[in-house]
């Protein structure tokens, strides 16, 4: 997935976070009434639904606290879609390499389908240690996102116009 994808969901899911905590803390007074009122089948009922969102909720906070986590260097350095520069800066603030992968994903994706940039994506392949299946998986999952490189680019490889899946093809099939 692209970083404007994943900035989308943490924000969408730093927003269901806050309403699923207002939402959780209604549903809590409803059961305390329901109780109350000797309503005890709909308290149970109340008890599961809390429960639910109370399981949403805590995977909403991991997905959200892994973006919080981020220094403003780092998010500064994404935003501007220089995902190199933020891999050397997550590299020396000691990031868990989960976080890393995926920016290193998000540098494998702007060579293949910005830059188109074979040259390029075999020493990021080179540098982050990444097998020819990885790269192909990368691209293939992230590819659905990138309707708007449809069209014919000049490849200097080639030395004709061609598609970014033809480019993605000739990438994947060549010896790395």
């Amino acid at each position: 997935m692209s970083y404007a994808f994943d900035k989308l969901k943490y924000t969408n899911d730093k927003l269901k976070l806050e309403q699923s905590e207002s939402i959780i803390e209604r549903l809590r007074t409803e059961k305390e009434n329901a109780s109350e009122a000797g309503d005890f089948l709909r308290a149970a009922d109340i008890t599961d639904k809390i429960s639910i969102l109370e399981k949403e909720q805590d995977e909403l906070k991991s997905s959200v606290q892994l973006w919080d986590s981020i220094d403003q260097d780092v998010l500064l350095e994404l935003d501007s879609q220089n995902y190199v520069r933020a891999i050397l800066l997550s590299e020396k603030h000691a990031y868990e390499q989960n976080k890393i992968r995926r920016f290193q994903e998000y540098a494998v994706e702007q060579y293949a389908f910005d830059f188109r940039n074979a040259q390029g994506l075999r020493v990021l392949m080179q540098d982050y240690i990444l097998s020819k299946e990885e790269v192909a998986k990368i691209i293939n999952e992230s590819l659905p996102e990138y309707t708007c490189y449809r069209g014919l680019q000049y490849d200097i490889n080639t030395g004709n116009h061609i598609t970014l899946q033809d480019w993605i093809d000739n990438f994947l099939k060549s010896r790395l």
